[in-house]
């Protein structure tokens, strides 16, 4: 049913806006998070030239932006289609906007639809998932600095190859055959969303990839995208095809991780098939995996350094995977949770780092000189590192955590930073005083009529439409204080 959706669907819509050199991007109802969702989401949905999702309310959805951008590398589609911020609401400020926008980029988005654009809002009383970030807002004036940087990222972010090391499967086949697909699914989205923010990125990865992969170097290999670990989510069904490509990873030296539950059954001959569990119990050996609890992991290694891994608690993933290979990305010293990008273009290593303190010391599995390229005025500063070694580099980051991060390595020796210099950097304090005058001043253009009736050629201040209040017996004079907590007064409209 699938495959006659696509052929008679899908395939011939992309084929037609493709054609005549337009873009087709989708946002549709469970986002990737339905994975039978026309039967199969990511298999359809590779028909589109922008794969892609809102994130309502200022939203950072792993599963989402992942699902979305996974099709893109899959099928090398030139963008991933962000649709943003359905309902976040009137009171959205630019800096949420930016920090919404730069978020969703680096876990994989790289081209923008702000959702709404109201011709008309009947003065107020007619609106569709607020806000509307264009005309009707106070930050208009600034919007285009924001859009220019936006489109300087868009372009470098969509430049070569995604880098990762973790192809974890969409669990479609056992939702299909009514074999545990919800302990698939939650278990592949558990997984996701505690590897994410601990710095190890990765792409989810459909059937039909795992078929085109090639096996190269101990990697598998698939539109220009290299992975060294293959991750099966409790798949208790599998293609038969795919269990094949698996086992000829494992031989040649790759390394492959089931989390929850094994395969045991596929679409060769359902259950029972003893060529399947053959193969299963080569890549995993057959140990009594029912007697494991939730923190015992079972390697079984081969000849080649093969690795068929086995263990039960998805949150266990990423301890495993610290210890078998050197990390793209780590944090080496400091705190906070990443939002990490790489991208290979040509001679040039592209991480994208946003979410981490200033000074944060970070290990990115790379060499060579490195520069900060500025997306809000295009401009390039080479950047000192702590140390490099055979394995990557270490430096600390160079901006505050609500700024673009986009560090591009190339070839060339890096500089290397002086530690004493950081060390001994004097700082100035400037009084500013404890009075403080301001005014406010009107926004809200009122010519079509957008905020009240009838329309007037003219800005509206600022209003009070609500109040809080509590009897006057119940205050003292600490209510003035600043810190006072008033959350128990009544509301009224004024």
């Amino acid at each position: 049913m699938v495959e006659l959706s696509e052929v008679g669907f899908f395939k011939p819509v992309y084929d037609w806006y493709t054609s005549r050199g337009m873009l087709y991007g989708c946002d549709h109802g469970g986002r990737g998070q339905d994975v039978t969702e026309f039967g199969d989401y990511f298999r359809t949905q590779r028909w589109m030239s922008g794969p892609g999702a809102d994130q309502p309310g200022l939203g950072r959805n792993i599963i989402k932006s992942k699902v979305a951008s996974s099709i893109s590398h899959m099928y090398e589609r030139p963008r991933t289609w962000l649709e943003g911020f359905y309902g976040s609401g009137w009171g959205t400020s630019s800096e949420e906007l930016a920090s919404a926008i730069f978020a969703n980029y680096a876990m994989g988005f790289n081209l923008l639809s702000l959702h709404g654009l109201y011709y008309t809002t009947h003065g107020s009383w007619w609106e569709w998932a607020a806000p509307d970030n264009h005309f009707r807002q106070p930050y208009w004036q600034h919007a285009k600095d924001l859009m220019k940087c936006n489109e300087r990222l868009s372009y470098v972010l969509s430049q070569g190859h995604h880098v990762c090391d973790v192809a974890l499967m969409y669990p479609v086949e056992p939702f299909q055959a009514a074999l545990n697909g919800d302990k698939a699914v939650s278990t592949a989205f558990d997984i996701a969303r505690d590897l994410y923010p601990s710095g190890v990125d990765f792409d989810f990865m459909d059937f039909k990839s795992l078929d085109r992969c090639v096996i190269n170097n101990k990697h598998l290999e698939v539109s220009g995208e290299k992975y060294k670990l293959l991750i099966l989510p409790a798949m208790s069904v599998v293609r038969y095809s795919n269990i094949e490509k698996a086992l000829e990873f494992y031989r040649s030296g790759g390394i492959v991780l089931a989390v929850g539950s094994l395969p045991e059954a596929s679409d060769r001959a359902s259950s029972g098939d003893s060529k399947l569990q053959s193969m299963v119990d080569e890549i995993f050996g057959n140990a009594d995996f029912n007697q494991m609890d939730s923190t015992q992991i079972h390697f079984n290694k081969n000849a080649a350094g093969g690795n068929g891994i086995f263990l039960k608690n998805p949150v266990e993933v990423k301890r495993v995977i610290s210890g078998l290979f050197t990390p793209d990305f780590k944090i080496e010293n400091g705190s906070g949770t990443p939002y990490i990008l790489h991208r290979k273009a040509g001679h040039r290593d592209l991480y994208f780092v946003y979410g981490l303190p200033k000074g944060t010391e970070c290990f990115f599995r790379t060499k060579g000189k490195v520069e900060l390229w500025n997306p809000w005025d295009g401009t390039v500063t080479e950047t000192a590192v702590s140390s490099s070694t055979n394995e990557g580099t270490i430096l600390k980051l160079p901006l505050d955590e609500n700024q673009t991060q986009l560090l591009v390595f190339s070839s060339g020796e890096p500089k290397i930073a002086n530690q004493s210099a950081h060390e001994n950097v004097k700082t100035e304090v400037i009084e500013i005083g404890n009075e403080w005058e301001f005014e406010l001043k009107p926004t809200l253009d009122n010519k079509y009529g957008d905020y009240r009736l009838p329309a007037l050629d003219a800005k509206i201040g600022a209003e009070v439409w609500e109040m809080k209040f509590a009897p006057e017996t119940n205050l003292s004079k600490d209510w003035q204080n600043p810190s006072f907590n008033g959350s128990n007064w009544q509301a009224t409209d004024v």
